[in-house]
């Protein structure tokens, strides 16, 4: 009896990403495309890996949120510094504060009515 071939798996080998370098990335604002290009690789792979591979995802969330942070870091202490248009900023996108517009809007519609012309012709055109 014919033992089985063993399965030989198609296509290329799964590229292995270093997360600690993809997180380092992610922190100063790597997109996919970017991402992409450092590893050498194409876009879909990337969302591929995004979307499949929960360590990859973590790590390049991780980055993320490490930019984010820094960059809120930098407005808090502009603010607190004096910088009166990142105060007024932060108290919108902090506190809900808002610049409050009064208007007043009128519209008056006169009391018309249509007009319709009507022109009556004989039979014979005249």
């Amino acid at each position: 009896m014919a033992k089985k071939a063993a399965k030989k798996k198609m296509g290329r080998p799964m590229l292995e990403f270093d997360l600690v370098e993809l997180d380092k990335l992610a922190s100063l604002g790597a997109t996919y495309d970017d991402l992409a290009d450092w590893y050498e690789t194409t876009r879909r792979t990337i969302d591929r890996r995004i979307a499949k591979d929960d360590d990859f995802c973590r790590a390049f969330k991780k980055g993320q949120a490490k930019l984010k942070m820094s960059i809120r870091r930098n407005q808090v202490k502009l603010a607190n510094d004096g910088n009166v248009t990142m105060n007024i900023w932060l108290g919108k996108q902090l506190l809900g504060q808002t610049d409050k517009m009064n208007t007043k809007s009128e519209v008056s519609i006169a009391d018309t009515a249509p007009v319709i012309h009507l022109t009556a012709k004989k039979p014979d055109g005249k």
